[in-house]
C-alpha cells in the first residue's frame, strides 16, 4: 500500500517541489501551508508521515508538533522537521518534542527520500513503532541491531549493542559488574571484569558526545544517565 505523506511549508515553491519529489518516490501526497491548515487536513486523513517545517506563519514548527503528540490520534504519526535552521540546539529541542529525524535544507532529493523510508520502516501497519531506546539524539533498536545518533549510523559490536540495551532499559539504575558478565556473556564465562571494562571504553569512545552518560559507579558497576557527565 503506498504510503501518505503530509507536507507543512509555507513556502509555496517548497511544497510543489516536496511534492513532485515525494509523488516521484510513489507517495502519496497532502499539502498545507501553515499549521491551521494542517490541522484541518488531519481532521480527515490520517497520513504515515508528516514533514514539518520549523519555521511556520503563527504557531512554530515546535508548538505545531507538541501539539501532536499531546494528541492521541496523532501522537503516533511520525515527523521529520525540514527546516533550513541548522543550529544543534533547534535540532535536540525537535528531537526532545518527538520528531524521528531533522533535515536541513537545501536537502538532497535521494537523500531526502531515504530517510523518508527509513523513517516509515520503523513503523509497522498499524503505526506501532517498533522498540527504540532513545536519549537526546541517540537511537537505539534492537530488533534492527542498529544505533544511531541523530543522522548518522553508529558501528557497534553484537556485544556493544547489547551492553548499551541493557543499560538503557535499566535507566539511572546501578547494575554490579557480574550481573552484566552473567546476563551479557553468560553464566559460563570464565574471563574477568577487565573484557567489560573494555568494552565500556570502547562503546564511550564510540557514543562520542553521549559517552559521559554511561557512568562508572566505583567499583560496583555501571549505569546509564540521562545526563552527561565527566569521566
Amino acid at each position: 500500500m503506498r504510503k501518505k505523506i503530509l507536507v507543512i511549508d509555507d513556502e509555496e515553491a517548497m511544497r510543489n517541489l516536496l511534492e513532485t519529489e515525494l509523488k516521484l518516490g510513489d507517495y502519496m501526497v497532502m499539502t498545507a501551508e501553515d499549521a491551521d491548515d494542517a490541522l484541518d487536513v488531519l481532521k480527515t486523513d490520517t497520513p504515515d508521515l508528516i514533514l514539518l517545517d520549523l519555521m511556520l506563519p503563527g504557531i512554530s514548527g515546535f508548538e505545531f508538533c507538541r501539539i501532536l503528540k499531546e494528541n492521541p490520534v496523532t501522537k503516533d504519526i511520525p515527523v521529520i522537521m525540514l527546516t533550513n535552521v541548522g543550529k544543534v540546539s533547534a535540532k535536540v529541542s525537535g528531537f526532545e518534542r518527538g520528531i524521528e529525524d531533522y533535515i536541513t535544507k537545501p536537502f538532497n532529493k535521494d537523500e531526502l527520500l531515504a530517510r523518508i523510508n527509513v523513517v516509515l520502516r520503523r513503523f509497522d501497519k498499524s503505526g506501532i513503532e517498533e522498540t527504540v531506546f532513545k536519549s537526546g539524539d541517540m537511537n537505539l533498536y534492537p530488533e534492527r541491531h542498529v544505533a544511531e545518533i541523530g543522522d548518522k549510523t553508529v558501528k557497534l559490536t553484537p556485544k556493544e549493542l547489547r551492553l548499551l540495551q541493557y543499560l538503557m532499559s535499566n535507566r539511572e539504575k546501578v547494575v554490579n559488574r557480574d550481573k552484566l558478565l552473567n546476563d551479557i556473556w553468560g553464566l559460563d564465562y570464565i574471563g574477568g571484569t577487565r573484557t567489560l571494562d573494555v568494552h565500556i571504553k570502547n562503546l564511550r569512545e564510540k557514543l562520542g558526545k553521549h559517552a559521559g552518560k554511561i557512568v562508572t559507579v566505583g567499583r560496583v558497576g555501571y549505569k546509564f544517565s540521562s545526563r552527561r557527565q565527566k569521566q
